[in-house]
């Protein structure tokens, strides 16, 4: 259920109320009123967690908390597997979990708070798995940078101008983020190490706690940018960002650039194992094929930002490096194993009795 502007002050009344009392029933749009001012910003990706709230206040919006329960949750389920995203598309189920998991967290926040906003949590002994649905989160599209592959660089780029190129170039060759596309600077840039540097409080994380980093960047991003660049006007090519919008002499917005791979998407038709190529397939990219060609883990995560290695396992990152040692490995053992052939020791006993003999006939002239 959306929230009107015209009950902004009826909700905060009876927040106001719900937190007087020791235990009070609430809505699930109370409950956000009074959590997202308090909590969200503490949690990683605060943008993401408002946009869940929105869907859990639009579905649950009147219902009160403390009538949770399981069936409930999968009802909910179903409920946004009937709708459609951006993308035209139903929302996966990865995205549904984390929605799941958000309900899950509020309840117990609820429950736990002094005073107390529900009188108990009424999903609190339901174990997590049992409201979630398992998942394979797994993209396979892997825009490959080699001539002929079944989803090509090249495909993407005959198709492309030349902010969609320099698009493409940047985000597949630095492995950098929509909105770290979207905030680019050109004092980021390195020309000659061809280093690109995301400095402190611009990557993903929590607010106060997204730290730096140095990533690289390819010399045919670096010339696209520049044939782009030379394009705009010159109050445009004035500014200190990178992508700009010349109406506005400002930078893009990251949804621009969501909207702007998706329409060269549709016109190169470039569907790979997992459907749709996206943007964020780019990123993907420069992790897979930086995996696949031999380099460090730790050094990629630190490359593309990640906070723990648990973010590649949703990536095809098997590098082929691995796969050819352990092949020679495995078949130079083989060979080993074939030339020597089977081998059996003589019994220690048929020894002593053969060597014993011996010692005997040599003695009695009989050898």
């Amino acid at each position: 259920m959306a929230v009107a502007p015209t009950d902004i002050d009826r909700i905060a009344a009876a927040v106001a109320a719900a937190l007087a009392a020791p235990v009070r029933d609430l809505t699930w749009v109370q409950l956000w009123t009074v959590y997202e001012p308090r909590e969200v910003h503490k949690l990683g990706s605060p943008a993401v967690q408002r946009s869940m709230g929105k869907h859990l206040c639009r579905l649950l919006g009147a219902e009160l908390v403390s009538t949770m329960s399981t069936e409930r949750a999968f009802q909910y389920r179903q409920q946004r597997k009937g709708e459609l995203t951006p993308r035209r598309r139903p929302p996966c189920d990865k995205t549904i979990n984390n929605e799941v998991i958000l309900i899950r967290r509020l309840t117990r926040w609820a429950a736990n708070h002094r005073p107390p906003l529900i009188e108990r949590d009424p999903i609190g002994g339901v174990p997590e798995g049992d409201l979630l649905v398992p998942v394979d989160n797994v993209r396979l599209n892997v825009v490959d940078d080699r001539a002929g592959s079944e989803l090509s660089l090249a495909q993407l780029l005959a198709r492309a101008d030349l902010l969609e190129r320099a698009m493409v170039l940047i985000a597949h060759s630095s492995g950098i983020r929509r909105r770290e596309l979207a905030l680019l600077e050109l004092g980021w840039i390195d020309r000659d190490l061809r280093v690109l540097t995301v400095p402190p409080g611009i990557a993903k994380g929590r607010k106060g706690k997204k730290p730096g980093r140095m990533t690289i960047i390819s010399a045919a991003a670096i010339d696209a940018l520049d044939e782009y660049r030379a394009t705009l006007p010159g109050s445009a090519r004035a500014t200190r960002w990178a992508f700009v919008n010349p109406r506005r002499t400002r930078h893009y917005g990251p949804d621009f650039f969501t909207s702007r791979f998706g329409k060269l998407e549709r016109r190169v038709g470039a569907d790979g194992p997992s459907g749709p190529t996206w943007l964020h397939d780019l990123r993907r990219s420069f992790v897979t094929l930086a995996r696949r060609r031999g380099e460090d883990a730790i050094r990629v995560m630190k490359l593309a930002g990640h906070a723990t290695l648990e973010s590649q396992q949703r990536y095809h990152v098997e590098s082929l490096e691995e796969v050819l040692l352990s092949r020679d490995r495995i078949e130079a053992a083989r060979a080993a194993a074939t030339r020597r052939g089977p081998h059996r020791a003589p019994a220690p006993a048929a020894t002593e009795n053969v060597g014993e003999e011996a010692t005997d006939n040599s003695k009695t002239g009989n050898a």
